[in-house]
């Protein structure tokens, strides 16, 4: 088969995967060693493919892997499920690669035998890529919140076993509402109130340092209450960011993302990490890039070496 996109050819499998019971996830992509950022292959997968590794075993692993895991694990995470549930080594699978002269991507494998039962139809509406909620139940979500009456009623209303969400994504997307109001300067009095009782708790003693996600609001806050503390940003979270922002060059293996790792987490003078930041910026003509030079403008909140005299 041939598709005149990437997305296209992943929606195809996708439906293609709700029909038959299973979801689906993208496993890997090659890219030329010329063009960094040009994808010429990548492989779709079902989500049963891989195998769980106790936590304990698997942390450089999934540190190598971001790109394909980090979205799942998290979901499972918040669920409360076990990944074991999930891997049990399924080769369901399709690979498409780009064919430069006609510029279409073309199914190269395609490998149809699972090892797992498929979800019957009447649950497949609850599976991962069927689980869709629309406006409509947003904004009644929303409504309910502000009246005090009980969220856990909006399923039922909206048609119950028969829609592609349940009580949990009502109250996630509450959540998410009030995540994007913390991003927003109404959250900073919110925050300040919050961080006001802390000290108070606290006896007045303010804290050596304090790691955040990035946001406007919480570093304000931080600023007024603890003018004396250290406000550091959370790594990790920068680190997914780097795969939001920069995925033409943050892909798994890829040598920006090694080199990157290299620069901010194992230069133990400050020259150094600035020296090895530069060269990179050069060498993969990243120099311009308007967000890598705002996240270099705070470098001395997340970049280790200039927090190794603190806790």
């Amino acid at each position: 088969m041939v598709f005149d996109t990437m997305e296209e050819a992943r929606n195809y499998y996708e439906e293609y995967g709700r029909q038959e019971g299973f979801w689906i996830r993208t496993r890997s992509s090659s890219k030329t060693r010329r063009r960094l950022d040009e994808v010429t292959s990548r492989q779709f997968v079902c989500a049963h493919e891989g195998k769980y590794v106790p936590k304990n075993t698997s942390q450089k692993a999934s540190e190598e892997n971001d790109e394909r895991d980090i979205s799942e694990i998290e979901n499972m995470k918040r669920t409360g499920k076990n990944c074991s549930t999930v891997k049990c080594g399924c080769t369901a699978s399709m690979r498409i690669k780009l064919d430069r002269w006609s510029n279409k991507w073309k199914v190269s494998s395609f490998q149809d035998s699972h090892n797992h039962k498929p979800v019957t139809p009447e649950r497949r509406m609850k599976m991962k890529s069927n689980r869709v909620m629309p406006k409509a139940a947003k904004i009644l979500t929303e409504t309910f919140h502000e009246e005090n009456l009980p969220i856990a009623k909006v399923p039922s209303i909206l048609g119950g076993p028969h829609i592609g969400f349940n009580n949990r994504d009502c109250y996630n997307h509450l959540r998410n509402v009030r995540y994007r109001q913390l991003d927003g300067g109404d959250a900073q009095g919110d925050i300040l109130w919050l961080f006001e009782t802390w000290l108070e708790a606290m006896g007045g003693r303010h804290l050596v340092s304090i790691i955040t996600v990035q946001d406007l609001a919480m570093k304000g806050a931080i600023a007024k209450i603890f003018p004396n503390t250290r406000h550091r940003l959370w790594l990790w979270h920068i680190k997914k960011k780097f795969v939001e922002k920069l995925s033409h060059v943050y892909f798994k293996k890829s040598k920006f993302k090694i080199q990157m790792k290299k620069c901010t987490r194992s230069t133990y003078k400050i020259e150094e990490f600035e020296e090895k930041w530069k060269e990179l910026m050069k060498e993969c003509e990243l120099a311009n890039d308007d967000w890598l030079n705002s996240l270099y403008d705070i470098h001395s909140s997340w970049v280790p070496v200039y927090n190794r005299d603190i806790l």
